[in-house]
């Protein structure tokens, strides 16, 4: 302890592990020698058992506060619970790829970086690799994702989430996960949605979509179409899932419209570069030709809600939309600053403190852990 001038005391406490480890291991071998008969007949062994745990007690004390102590036993939790983690992500990870020892440190990094636990980052590498994404590209995709997150005012998981069905339906490869994140973020900034709502509803449509070839930027300008003009994402999944579905029906009425007017099916509408827009256009046109609203070609009030509010009263809004769908490169990252607020750099600083405990409690853990076998060892022979 000592005083400095303005009247403070510093209280410097040092952690003897080497005497910790020692003394608890030497109790653990003082009580292989001490037996319940020695107890029972009340002899000089049973009083070593009470002067083994008073000599371990004694030498054990360590001048610093409950707290500090507390503290202690905080990093190794921590360290335990990401290790934890790490555990989970070995039995998946190609460790030929990507060794776990690389691999822990890039977690670390990016947990830093993003702000998020770095147990959650161990759990996100685990779902991406269980996704699909190679041990190599894991940790980049939940990059990707952690970013989109604070962006798209979500959690993590949620973002790894809608980025890996999106991928997966569209058979997309590592590299495009820059384009979904900016599509999706594109979608929340000309709708009235969240990234959060997308990545809960919009998985239910999404393979449908790729089944009918409508793309990532048709099927995303159609959400911020129908969510502007007040349809919740919910209902326009709904609403857009009956569409597409009867749209690419050649049985249905509105398939046997898309036919005659287009010379083709939907799907190869999609195919051959139209867009959802255009091809709705022409059943509007339809519509007009014959004296009746759009939504009443089709056979469904949900499929006809999603089709007026898209092409009701003419595309130019869905066609706005798909152009920004298609230049929205970059929007992930430009959101991603500027929700870099002063709480934002207060909580990553705490992260990265809590990271620096973990690095702390795994040497904690490994200093005592001989002290632990052997005084787990002495009880066992007791």
């Amino acid at each position: 302890m000592s005083a400095v001038a303005d009247g403070r005391v510093i209280i410097e406490a040092i952690l003897d592990t080497a005497n910790v480890s020692k003394n608890v291991s030497g109790l653990g071998k003082e009580l292989s020698g001490i037996s319940w008969k020695n107890i029972a007949e009340g002899d000089s062994k049973a009083q070593a058992l009470s002067g083994a745990f008073k000599s371990a007690g004694t030498a054990c004390t360590i001048s610093f506060t409950a707290p500090i102590v507390a503290a202690g036993g905080a990093f190794a939790g921590m360290s335990m619970d990401f290790d934890n983690a790490m555990a989970k992500v070995s039995t998946i990870a190609d460790a030929s790829e990507v060794p776990l020892d690389e691999l822990r440190a890039s977690i670390l990094d990016l947990s830093d970086d993003t702000g998020i636990a770095a147990s959650d980052i161990a759990d996100n590498v685990y779902n991406a690799i269980s996704a699909g994404q190679s041990t190599g590209d894991a940790v980049n995709f939940v990059s990707n994702a952690a970013r989109l997150a604070t962006a798209g005012f979500t959690d993590s998981a949620s973002a790894l989430d809608i980025l890996s069905t999106t991928m997966n339906a569209y058979g997309m490869e590592a590299d495009q996960v820059n384009r979904v994140s900016d599509v999706l973020l594109m979608t929340q900034n000309k709708g009235k949605t969240t990234v959060g709502e997308l990545s809960a509803q919009m998985g239910k449509v999404i393979p449908t979509a790729s089944a009918y070839g409508v793309s990532l930027e048709n099927l995303a300008a159609a959400y911020a179409t129908t969510t502007a003009k007040g349809i919740a994402t919910a209902e326009s999944t709904t609403y857009i899932s009956g569409m597409l579905n009867e749209l690419g029906n050649s049985g249905s009425q509105v398939g046997k419209i898309v036919q005659e007017k287009l010379g083709k099916s939907f799907k190869e509408c999609m195919d051959e570069g139209l867009s959802l827009g255009e091809v709705l256009d022409a059943c509007r046109e339809y519509a007009d030709e014959n004296g009746v609203s759009l939504n009443e070609l089709f056979g469904s009030a949900e499929a006809g809600k999603a089709a007026l509010a898209i092409a009701g009263d003419g595309i130019e809004g869905f066609t706005s939309n798909l152009d920004a769908m298609n230049n929205s490169a970059g929007a992930t990252d430009e959101a991603f600053e500027k929700m870099q607020t002063d709480s934002w750099d207060i909580n990553k600083a705490i992260n990265e403190v809590k990271n620096v405990m973990i690095d702390l409690g795994s040497t904690i853990v490994d200093t005592l852990r001989p002290a632990i076998e052997g005084f787990v060892n002495g009880v066992k022979g007791f």
